[in-house]
């Protein structure tokens, strides 16, 4: 049976059993006067007022303390001698590395008044799982970082420090739901995360925040979120990035970058930045819709991904350093009439190119050094105006390419059209008519990459393209009398 005992103007003397569990009602600084058999108490319950002096006392002098609760307890201030390195502490403070270190494992947090916790408060403790109130306003850097046996945790809405639980090796569920940010590199190196909860409610993901969760592979990226730091999904195990219902502005540098797995990406068309790296060394990726407002591909941006054909959106002025150097599945680039510089190595070891498509552009645009080394230049088709071909045949590295001369505005403001279709694009809609019934549509990029199926009943249809970010389409209808037509035209 556990007792209570309760100190308020005096001292009671306790002794404690082997392996007890003992509840405490105490006044602020005096707990030592009741706890003598210090070596044998395994479950301290606390209720009544503490204060630092009483937390240092708990981590420094019960080596046998493994539960600690103190829900009931309110942690007051302290100001007087030096304890942990400080002589004053705050109300409702738990103290800095206070528990750090110690055999702790399961805590249970006061449930009333302004709770902050301090850096590094319970780290590389045994704490199996923690839950961080509702009341806690801050949580200082490295919390809960390096416990070992720590497999699951509940957050609420909190200030973070950074690297709340960073490198915690055993922990596999976060339940973030009540959470609306997440700080610099709280679950960073948390090898086995597997489960975020409630990642929907998200309006925040910090630099690093799940830097290095290689187990982690899928993640709700709800309508509320408006930022992603730089690296904070980098080296993880996602195979789907799903941000088209968002309104995010810009993509962190390195957010998405070594992650190996990933082979869809859906980007928001609020977006008007992709950090340097974003999708770097992302060798499954070959799919990603690129935001349509961007003015520049930065620097590794997709080097190394497995993009069967890359369109760069019009608007787009500069393509960065080795931008997409070693995507060697890429058999088709197009370049918007906008560009005007490609950058060093840029399309480096690109060595599945086949065709360019550049008639759009009104100039030659300028070149770093080295743009496509260890491309065969020689067998990849280069379509450009042909009013400026003899520019390209003259300019250094475009000549190397087997040059061919287009018309600019084939296939882009005339329609296109076989004996049995006919189609155009206006904006951002595609219009397809025929001389008999369309049983089917099917629409390609111009790597044959299928975009769009679907059925229609009617001789003429009208599709939404705006989610497509390619220059080339090729439409493939079945119609009624069992024709096959198919055509290609631009935008």
């Amino acid at each position: 049976m556990i007792k209570k005992y309760s100190l308020l103007l005096y001292a009671i003397a306790l002794t404690v059993m082997p392996s007890a569990a003992i509840s405490v009602v105490g006044s602020a600084g005096e707990l030592r006067n009741i706890i003598t058999d210090y070596a044998n108490v395994s479950e301290l319950s606390l209720s009544g007022t503490v204060d630092a002096t009483d937390l240092f006392f708990i981590a420094e002098v019960l080596p046998s303390l493994r539960t600690l609760d103190m829900r009931e307890c309110t942690i007051v201030a302290y100001v007087g001698n030096e304890v942990g390195q400080l002589t004053s502490y705050g109300n409702n403070a738990i103290p800095q590395s206070v528990f750090a270190g110690t055999a702790l494992e399961e805590v249970l947090l006061p449930v009333a008044g302004a709770i902050e916790i301090g850096d590094c408060a319970f780290a590389g403790t045994a704490l199996k799982s923690i839950e961080i109130p509702a009341n806690t306003v801050a949580v200082g850097q490295g919390a809960f970082s390096g416990c070992p046996f720590l497999t699951s945790v509940k957050i609420g809405k909190y200030k973070s420090g950074g690297y709340i639980f960073s490198n915690c090796p055993a922990l596999s569920t976060a339940d973030v739901t009540g959470a609306t940010s997440i700080g610099i590199a709280d679950f960073a190196l948390c090898t086995a995360l597997t489960n975020v909860k409630g990642s929907e409610n998200l309006e925040e993901i910090g630099t690093e925040a799940f830097n290095a969760c290689l187990s982690l592979s899928n993640f709700n990226f709800g309508e509320k979120i408006h930022a992603i730091g730089e690296s904070a999904f980098a080296y993880t195990a996602l195979s789907k990035v799903d941000l088209s219902s968002t309104s995010i502005t810009h993509i962190g540098g390195w957010c998405f970058a070594g992650c190996a797995a990933l082979s869809s990406v859906k980007l928001p068309k609020t977006a008007t930045e992709l950090g340097k790296g974003a999708f770097f060394d992302c060798s499954s990726l070959s799919t990603v819709s690129l935001p349509t407002d961007i003015d520049t591909i930065n620097d590794y941006t997709l080097k190394g991904t497995s993009i069967k054909g890359i369109n760069i959106p019009e608007g787009v002025t500069t393509i960065g350093r080795l931008a997409m150097a070693g995507a060697s599945q890429t058999s088709t680039v197009g370049l918007p009439s906008s560009l005007t510089y490609i950058d060093d190595n840029a399309m480096e070891g690109m060595t599945g190119l086949k065709t360019i498509y550049a008639a759009s552009l009104p100039e030659v645009p300028q070149l770093g050094s080295d743009v496509w080394a260890g491309v065969d230049q020689a067998s990849v088709r280069l379509e450009v105006n042909e009013n400026i071909a003899s520019l390209y045949e003259e300019a250094a590295q475009w000549q190397d390419f087997d040059i061919v001369p287009s018309d600019p505005d084939s296939g882009i403001t005339d329609p296109a059209s076989t004996p049995a279709l006919r189609a155009c694009i206006v904006g951002e809609t595609l219009i397809v008519e025929a001389t008999d019934t369309i049983k089917s549509l099917e629409l390609f990029n111009a790597s044959g990459a299928l975009l769009l199926r679907k059925s229609i009943a009617g001789t003429s249809v009208q599709t939404n393209i705006s989610d497509f970010n390619t220059r080339i389409f090729l439409v493939r209808c079945i119609l009624d009398n069992g024709t096959v037509a198919t055509l290609k035209l631009g935008r």
